[in-house]
């Protein structure tokens, strides 16, 4: 397909707002579910909250079986709440709405930065979890943790494992 193919997914029992992505070439095999898309593409998430905006050198995946590889450079942005985040090949499981890799990454979220080894993020619960090096930092503020959670939209975070908090007001 040439022109601008575009795929979107959304799951309205999980509530999770679609994705759009757009590029300029796909290759698609509806026999096999086989997709590839060798030219950059650009998505949005339109939800409520503002839009997400991603972008990936390429991708490839298979519609049977439910998933998208995002290829890398993998950029997300969220121009609302200045937040941005850097990966690598990122798989994205359409049917559980998730996106996830097992690479490192980095981002920030207003004035909270962090990184990890890898990490997965639910879309139709706004949470993304760092399962392996959790590295957050903020202004006087720095906390590392084997893993941890933080729900976007309430702000409710979890640490867990040889948790550091370090605060300079009070040298601690």
């Amino acid at each position: 397909l040439r022109g601008k193919p575009v795929l979107e997914s959304g799951d309205r029992k999980k509530k999770a707002a679609p994705i759009r992505v757009e590029t300029a070439q796909v290759d698609w095999r509806p026999e096999q579910g086989d997709l590839r898309a060798p030219k950059p593409v650009r998505g949005t998430r339109r939800s409520a909250d503002g839009q997400l905006n991603l972008t990936a050198s390429s991708l490839k995946g298979n519609l049977r079986e439910g998933f998208v590889d995002l290829m890398a450079p993998v950029q997300v942005r969220d121009p609302k709440r200045k937040g941005w985040m850097n990966a690598k090949q990122t798989r994205w499981a359409i049917n559980d709405q998730l996106l996830s890799s097992e690479e490192p990454f980095q981002g920030a979220f207003n004035k909270l930065a962090g990184q990890g080894r890898r990490f997965r993020i639910d879309l139709g619960s706004d949470t993304v979890f760092v399962p392996e090096d959790c590295q957050l930092r903020q202004p006087g503020e720095q906390l590392t943790a084997r893993s941890c959670q933080w729900n976007w939209t309430s702000g409710r975070f979890e640490a867990e494992g040889d948790v550091e908090l370090r605060r300079e007001a009070y040298k601690q």
